[in-house]
């Protein structure tokens, strides 16, 4: 798991990037649903604004919000 800041100049963009490994963050299950998995339903049902990427990374538009996630899931 890795955390990055983001600088948003304009204060209108994302503020911190968690880039997860295939451990952290499971492939697509036989059925396709990838949202399905308890750490992306955790941060849904917690965080907001927030963006996923399939292939492992979480944009958070909150730091704290980034913060409370690394000391639940990291």
């Amino acid at each position: 798991m890795r955390f990055s800041r983001i600088v948003d100049r304009d204060g209108h963009g994302w503020s911190a990037r968690v880039s997860l490994d295939p451990n952290e963050w499971p492939p697509i299950d036989e059925e396709g649903l990838w949202m399905d998995r308890p750490i992306r339903q955790w941060v849904m049902e917690n965080c907001w604004p927030v963006s996923f990427a399939y292939y492992g990374e979480i944009l958070f538009g909150k730091e704290d919000e980034a913060m409370w996630f690394k000391m639940v899931w990291g």
